[in-house]
């Protein structure tokens, strides 16, 4: 499902650029729970990072629901990945 530019977490991180780690998204504002109720699945946490490379943004990755709690590791693992991905993206596209 797309979501309006700034809408919900993934908005936010693409919007502003930054990444994200929450134990407890339902409890933020941000969050869009309405992707919840449609899917049926309950995020419990998540890490979110903006796919972005050189003023080029193409989305945000999202990954919900560690079995232990996410971390600011987690988090840079996360953040590498995204911004590889934009690189390659610029690259091909």
């Amino acid at each position: 499902k797309r979501l309006a530019a700034g809408q919900g977490i993934a908005g936010f991180c693409v919007q502003r650029q930054v990444s994200l780690v929450l134990q407890e998204p339902h409890q933020d504002p941000r969050f869009y729970e309405a992707i919840d109720r449609m899917t049926g699945y309950r995020t419990a946490n998540l890490l979110a990072a903006p796919v972005c490379f050189e003023g080029s943004v193409f989305g945000c990755l999202e990954v919900l629901n560690a079995p232990e709690a996410f971390t600011r590791s987690h988090l840079e693992i996360l953040s590498t990945i995204a911004d590889s991905l934009a690189e390659q993206l610029l690259v091909v596209g």
